[in-house]
């Protein structure tokens, strides 16, 4: 699924948390500069919201690690994981693969942890 803005994704995620019968989302790709509004309210939403608290979520940035780092802890809202975009086709592929396995190693953690 697809949100083109902060607002309409921030409608998808309550659609999904209101409605047990819809599928959730397994995990959240997010750009912190969303249009409307911005992926730490977003995230905001996503963190505050019981049943998708333990959402995975993933921001992926045209800023640096750093920069990132500082508008979450601004915002006061965590994510599991941050990627910088890339800068060509071929690196951007390649961050396909990347996430793919960080989902993969965040979703046997978790299972990990539930069996303890």
């Amino acid at each position: 699924m697809v949100a083109r803005d902060g607002e309409k994704a921030i409608a998808l995620l309550e659609d999904q948390a209101a409605d047990p019968a819809l599928r959730k989302s397994d995990f959240v790709l997010l750009d912190l500069n969303l249009p409307r509004r911005d992926g730490t309210e977003v995230l905001r939403m996503i963190r505050s919201t019981r049943v998708l608290a333990d959402l995975p979520v993933a921001i992926l940035s045209s800023s640096p690690g750093d920069v990132i780092e500082k508008r979450l802890t601004t915002a006061h809202v965590t994510a599991d994981a941050h990627f910088t975009k890339p800068g060509n086709i071929e690196d951007f592929l390649k961050l396909g693969e990347v996430l793919r396995n960080w989902y993969q190693a965040h979703t046997e953690a978790k299972d990990s942890e539930a069996s303890d």
